[in-house]
């Protein structure tokens, strides 16, 4: 099992399964996409500090996570369910509580079998 544990701005710390909906690698690229959306709506003057824009923040958050090499062992079937279930908890933060893990995010398991 390969875990990546990805710290952003000063507090946030995101677990991401290294195997998740569609593919391992567009649904890294999607909670990549919904953190970013999220930090720039809730805190646009420091994301702009941090990444300089949305698509900057995106491609740097995917590169650390190394979302175009997530895949799942040959025979094995992808399930993203649970990368799902953390999007739509990052979605439904309040920008009071963008700096937290929502429960559904943290020990993210690879979901291949």
């Amino acid at each position: 099992m390969r875990i990546v544990l990805v710290a952003f701005a000063s507090a946030f710390v995101l677990v991401i399964p290294a195997c998740g909906g569609s593919s391992p690698t567009s649904d890294c690229n999607s909670i990549a996409s919904t953190y970013c959306n999220k930090y720039f709506q809730c805190s646009q003057t420091a994301a702009d500090q941090e990444y300089g824009n949305e698509s900057a923040c995106e491609t740097k958050i995917e590169q650390s996570f190394g979302c175009a090499t997530w895949a799942c062992p040959t025979n094995e079937t992808y399930n993203g369910s649970e990368v799902d279930s953390c999007i739509s908890a990052y979605n439904s933060l309040s920008c009071g509580d963008i700096t937290m893990t929502p429960s559904q995010c943290q020990n993210l398991a690879p979901a291949c079998n």
